[in-house]
């Protein structure tokens, strides 16, 4: 799958472009995407010729994903593998998908990244669970960070050591969630005055029902409690999982995988 920008006034169909590179490689063409980001605010300082006809200057509120098979059209897999719901499936294969984009690039001081909601419609609906998820510009690790939360196997890689040590600290994060919903359901909490309970080691600014809003939203995502620890490496911009334990984190596990 390769996502494509309009290239705006540069009157350049930069899909086509792309498309027709990879059909020439022999790959097969499947279909198209639309991701409309509902940007509407995007360069509203050039109209080209303005009220005229003479040259209006388009704009383009979406960008494309298009999407390649090697091969053959038909993926193989156990259907036992398969994580996407009926109601999913039936939204998802409209092929227009109306997503924001990411809201939280300064934080990891990246201009261009993906939004989890898009690579999570994207794995579900092409993939099967322990798939092999790859991501050759994975930048700061979204790709990454969702195939791991999707029960995915994944390898990601970027010429950025920075980008490569903030995708490997995302993953980790996701570990941290993974312990807090354990520990929010099994109701392990510490002492807190608050009748909400504090997570041990959580530090939160938001309420009590904005906390417990974001551990439902965390325990759907996760489906529940599903607990994988990995150790994590970046060695020459390759960023992906080197090991697995599946123990429950309620001791260091003998192998030292589970950072407890």
């Amino acid at each position: 799958m390769v996502n494509i920008q309009p290239l705006f006034s540069d009157y350049i169909p930069s899909h086509q472009i792309i498309s027709n590179f990879f059909i020439k490689e022999h790959l097969i063409w499947k279909g198209e995407i639309l991701w409309e980001k509902n940007n509407y605010n995007c360069k509203y300082t050039a109209w080209g010729s303005w009220k005229s006809p003479s040259n209006p200057y388009l704009k383009y509120t979406w960008e494309f994903i298009e999407i390649f098979c090697k091969g053959t059209l038909k993926h193989q897999g156990d259907r036992e593998r398969i994580d996407i719901s009926a109601d999913e499936f039936k939204k998802w294969v409209v092929a227009k998908w109306s997503i924001a984009p990411e809201r939280n690039m300064k934080q990891y001081d990246h201009p261009a990244m993906f939004p989890e909601e898009l690579v999570e419609r994207v794995l579900k609906l092409f993939s099967f669970q322990d798939d092999l998820i790859l991501d050759p510009f994975n930048g700061v690790g979204t790709t990454t960070v969702v195939a791991k939360r999707l029960k995915r196997r994944y390898l990601g890689i970027d010429i950025s050591d920075e980008y490569c040590e903030k995708a490997n600290k995302r993953i980790k994060n996701l570990h941290n969630e993974l312990l807090c919903i354990y520990t929010l359901r099994k109701k392990e909490w510490t002492a807190c005055s608050s009748k909400f309970p504090r997570l041990p080691g959580l530090f939160y600014a938001d309420g009590r029902d904005a906390m417990a809003r974001e551990a439902m939203r965390l325990a759907s995502l996760c489906g529940g409690m599903v607990l994988a620890n990995a150790k994590l490496g970046a060695v020459h911009g390759i960023a992906g999982p080197l090991g697995a334990c599946s123990r429950r984190p309620t001791a260091r596990c003998a192998d030292g995988c589970c950072p407890l």
